[in-house]
């Protein structure tokens, strides 16, 4: 969709600008613990659907990441951004951004 296609376009920037690159939906970044071991930098893009739920490909991701159990430290020292996508005129416009970005 929209967020999958955007982050290819981010990724082939970051490749012009000699940037070692790798685009992955949510449902393959597993175990969710290793995000940011190995990498420099993470950029998570995601869209928002009906009442504020996350993509189908991100469902398993926002229950992990919003599981009050989760250390609340595991990714202290990701450096990370989130665009969000969305339409301004939704109830919901960019719930699924703002909600990863507070945990």
């Amino acid at each position: 969709g929209n967020a999958e296609n955007f982050a290819r376009q981010l990724a082939e920037e970051a490749k012009r600008r000699k940037h070692k690159v790798r685009v992955q939906g949510l449902q393959d970044v597993k175990p969710f613990e290793s995000l940011g071991q190995e990498t420099a930098y993470v950029i998570i893009v995601t869209s928002t659907f009906g009442e504020g739920e996350p993509p189908d490909n991100a469902v398993d991701w926002w229950k992990w990441l919003s599981d009050s159990s989760r250390p609340g430290d595991l990714f202290a020292s990701v450096r990370f951004t989130i665009f969000g996508l969305g339409n301004r005129q939704y109830e919901h416009y960019q719930a699924m951004g703002r909600g990863m970005n507070k945990h």
